[in-house]
């Protein structure tokens, strides 16, 4: 029999969480003096995804479809405002160079470079609802900066790789 929800069924369901609530803590960039500047500066991000590799077995002529490994993408992005003094774009820079130099080409090691992070999701009383610790995280790459005769705010994007995210809910 099919269920058609009240008023009070949708009125049960709580609060919403906001877009907007939410926190990025790195604890240190390599080559940065203070990394706190970059919490305050990231304007969108993402939770990063999983997903289950799908296994195919087939058997007669039917095929079943089995949970196989978890994964995550590897990548994850930030979008960020500057300032007047272009600090964060410089310890994005800077953190590149560290891992992998241009010109000599030689490199860190991956313990010197990585990062762990934590991305946390505040509800309207706020009270973290998701954290979100991300490991093995290094910068990728740096949108270009965009110049445009406007009062816009100079916004870009970071791209970073990661090895693995790991969610927990309810506030700490």
């Amino acid at each position: 029999m099919a269920f058609r929800p009240t008023l009070n069924d949708y009125r049960s369901v709580g609060d919403p969480l906001i877009a907007a609530d939410f926190l990025l803590l790195i604890p240190s960039i390599p080559g940065a003096a203070d990394s706190r500047k970059i919490s305050y500066k990231v304007v969108s991000t993402a939770l990063p995804g999983t997903a289950i590799e799908q296994v195919p077995v087939e058997i007669g002529a039917r095929k079943h479809n089995f949970a196989g490994r978890r994964t995550y993408s590897g990548t994850w992005s930030a979008t960020l405002i500057e300032t007047a003094d272009a600090s964060t774009r410089g310890d994005i820079l800077n953190w590149i160079s560290l891992a992998r130099p241009y010109a000599s080409g030689a490199g860190s090691y991956k313990n010197f470079y990585a990062r762990t992070a934590e991305l946390q999701v505040f509800d309207a009383a706020n009270k973290m609802t998701i954290s979100s610790v991300i490991t093995g995280l290094f910068p990728l790459s740096l949108e270009d900066f965009t110049l445009e005769q406007s009062s816009n705010v100079i916004q870009y994007s970071v791209q970073f790789s990661f090895d693995e995210a790991t969610e927990t809910y309810g506030g700490s």
